[in-house]
């Protein structure tokens, strides 16, 4: 690969890493229609087991769902791999259990839960989102084992 193509190549990788980056700060702030520069006009967000993906204004409101019970709520970045077209962060999620959620009512805990996205880029915007969060986890931060158990055996039914 001659210097010229790598040198693009990484300046690529870094405009990308960059905006998934200043993505994650403006959802912490809370500035969900500010983020829509991010995004390609063909964007889909894949979200842990969702049966079909979400647009833009669902993904939209599954953002505002989220913040509304845990308006602290801060994505933590602890890795974050680029090549090409691609982003993978790794990070955590923490924030404080205020509001309902899901009909659980607050209990004020610290939460922290694990999350990796895979994002996809064209033409300079996110296309495709891929993520999994560690929604388990979540739950067990704000309820005892006891509740979590009940909670699987009602959604079995």
């Amino acid at each position: 690969m001659n210097a010229s193509l790598l040198s693009n190549h990484r300046k690529t990788n870094l405009h990308n890493m960059e905006q998934v980056t200043a993505l994650f700060r403006d959802l912490d702030l809370h500035r969900f229609q500010d983020c829509q520069h991010y995004f390609h006009t063909d964007y889909l967000c894949f979200y842990c087991s969702e049966q079909e993906p979400l647009t833009f204004r669902q993904s939209t409101g599954c953002f505002k769902e989220l913040y509304a019970s845990f308006p602290d709520l801060r994505h933590v970045p602890e890795d974050i791999i680029a090549s090409e077209d691609l982003v993978v962060v790794r990070y955590r999620l923490q924030g404080t259990h205020s509001q309902p959620y899901h009909g659980i009512t607050p209990t004020n805990k610290q939460v922290s839960y694990a999350g990796i996205s895979i994002f996809e880029f064209y033409q300079g915007r996110i296309r495709n989102w891929w993520c999994l969060e560690d929604n388990l986890a979540l739950l067990s931060h704000i309820l005892n084992s006891r509740n979590i158990t009940s909670l699987i055996q009602k959604d079995k039914k």
